[in-house]
């Protein structure tokens, strides 16, 4: 179970500026690694899994391949709890992947079926490891961009991963970054403000 606050920012300008607003709160903000991300979304072409409440995500990401299904939902009080299956995919390997568990999973949900790449993310992704008030968070600093039929969008967002710690002191911390900056809390996942930017409608 994944278990996450997350804030949309308006620029890039105060993605830099993040650090310091949780410093501000308490908080010790230590760079761990600037990532360079590609996400490929999948479903079927009904979309089949999005209708069950997943979504399906192939990621390359420092040289390496790695599969991930979560769920989908919107956020509640600002904290969003998904849960999460990844696998490392090896060279050559099958996707969506033919064993283990998430493939096991994928076949619960929605049986077997064709997959086709919906939608293709790019990330600039800078990670902190942050830590205060009893909390261990690993804080990602996004700048997400999506571009199809025609269109291109840009996201920023900050998201804060609860690794360590009391999920209310996470949605204390969440609120009072609301107060101080009027950044509003994302109520939905990457993969669903995609598909509302480039006009793709999975609930049709």
């Amino acid at each position: 179970m994944e278990i996450e606050a997350k804030l949309l920012l308006p620029t890039e300008q105060a993605l830099q500026e993040a650090p310091a607003h949780l410093e501000a709160l308490g908080m010790s903000c230590q760079a761990l690694e600037h990532r360079e991300v590609v996400d490929g979304y999948y479903d079927s072409r009904a979309w089949d899994l999005f209708q069950a409440g997943f979504a399906l995500r192939k990621r390359w990401v420092n040289g390496r391949w790695r599969a991930t299904l979560k769920s989908l939902g919107k956020a509640k009080d600002g904290i969003a709890k998904r849960e999460e299956l990844e696998a490392d995919l090896p060279e050559g390997a099958d996707f969506p992947p033919i064993s283990g568990a998430l493939a096991e999973r994928i076949q619960d949900l929605v049986g077997k079926l064709e997959f086709v790449e919906q939608l293709r993310l790019t990330q600039n992704r800078r990670v902190l490891q942050v830590k205060g008030h009893d909390l261990e968070l690993e804080a990602s600093l996004d700048h997400a961009q999506v571009e199809g039929g025609g269109r291109q969008a840009d996201l920023f967002e900050l998201e804060l991963e609860l690794l360590k710690g009391p999920e209310q002191v996470l949605a204390k911390i969440s609120d009072q970054l609301r107060a101080r900056t009027g950044w509003p809390a994302s109520q939905s996942s990457k993969f669903e403000w995609a598909c509302s930017q480039i006009g793709l409608n999975p609930k049709a």
